[in-house]
């Protein structure tokens, strides 16, 4: 690569797991700037990734991982749109389907949220590997909306097979997918 790789390191507090096998703290990554286009990079370790060091490292080297290719393909799509003056976000919308519940709380906030998902008609969720509070998620959400749960490549079969033997008939319905399970080690 003949261009110039800017690399500026960010990190985010978070207050909730972002997935299943991760916990709450700090978020790392890296926003990239090549020809005065921007790509993130942010490796997940915890679903197998290598750490973010060694991407880095290799784009330094001339020698992206998969995901730092990925990245700079992202840095080279946003780059041409700037220079044509074409904003990228320009008339997008959020899907009803990626309204994301944000926790699986109770009280007032599950309260607000469920609102929003009685008015959408449907929910995603991030899936716990504590089953019993996204299988109490899954019921309450169900009785008014559509269901999306991803375990975020953190189940296992035998976990797959006990959550959806855990559904009410009437929450099983409702289920509009179950996503990133893992097969396999």
């Amino acid at each position: 690569m003949n261009s110039a790789i800017k690399i500026c390191r960010y990190s985010i507090a978070i207050d909730s797991a972002p997935n299943a096998r991760s916990s709450s703290g700090e978020i790392c990554g890296a926003l990239i700037e090549v020809d005065g286009g921007y790509g993130c990079l942010q490796a997940w370790p915890e679903l197998g990734d290598p750490e973010l060091e060694s991407h880095l490292k290799a784009l330094r080297e001339g020698k992206p991982t998969p995901l730092g290719v990925a990245c700079l393909r992202c840095c080279q799509l946003d780059g041409a749109a700037r220079k044509s003056g074409v904003n990228l976000f320009s008339g997008l919308v959020i899907p009803d389907s990626h309204y994301l519940f944000t926790g699986l709380v109770s009280g007032a906030e599950f309260d607000h949220q469920l609102d929003r998902a009685k008015n959408r008609g449907i929910a995603k969720i991030k899936g716990s590997l504590e089953l019993k509070s996204t299988l109490q998620a899954v019921e309450k959400i169900s009785e008014i909306a559509r269901v999306r749960v991803d375990f975020n490549s953190s189940l296992d079969c035998e976990g797959f097979e006990k959550f959806v033997s855990s559904l009410s008939p009437q929450a099983l319905a409702q289920i509009d997918f179950i996503g990133k399970f893992l097969f396999g080690p």
